[in-house]
């Protein structure tokens, strides 16, 4: 609904009714753990991964930003069932290869751009903010040596820094 889509925009939440990558990693968990309660079968468990990621991205039409994180996913899956390596952005960067060759004008949409750009500076450089993280916050702020809260923060302030330096740099 247009006026539902357009009184989100103005209150500032429209991100809220977009579907990313980030919806895709939970459900995939999500979805996982459940298999893995009920599936004996590690091989059978990944081909049931493997569909449900791709139905979910047929879900949301094959949006730029949920192809990137499904096929993020399902070159995970692959190496796991396969027992090859795999790292995250070795899968980032099969996904914008597959891109590139299979949805080539996506790769020019700002929002699958801001995505992968995100993903990219999240894998990255995780560690390295962790760490600042840690010692800006725990130690300095809150002079408090637990550290699990950060773990569920910092993605979301690696993409919000790399979303403001983006959007700094297109103006």
């Amino acid at each position: 609904d247009k006026d539902v889509e357009r009184s989100f925009r103005q209150a500032g939440l429209a991100h809220v009714l977009v579907v990313s990558g980030g919806n895709v990693a939970i459900l995939m968990l999500l979805f996982g753990l459940l298999l893995e309660k009920t599936l004996s079968d590690f091989r059978l468990r990944c081909v049931f991964l493997l569909i449900m990621a791709v139905f979910f991205a047929s879900i949301c039409a094959w949006d730029a930003s949920v192809t990137r994180a499904v096929l993020m996913y399902v070159f995970s899956v692959l190496a796991l069932y396969f027992k090859r390596p795999s790292t995250p952005l070795r899968n980032l960067l099969y996904a914008a290869i597959f891109m590139f060759f299979v949805q080539d004008r996506s790769i020019f949409r700002i929002g699958y751009l801001m995505s992968t750009a995100c993903s990219f500076f999240i894998l990255r450089y995780a560690p390295r903010l962790q760490q600042t993280f840690e010692r800006l916050i725990f130690t300095r702020v809150l002079r408090h040596p637990k550290r699990s809260v950060s773990k569920f923060l910092q993605a979301p302030i690696r993409a919000l820094i790399t979303a403001l330096a983006l959007t700094l740099s297109a103006q």
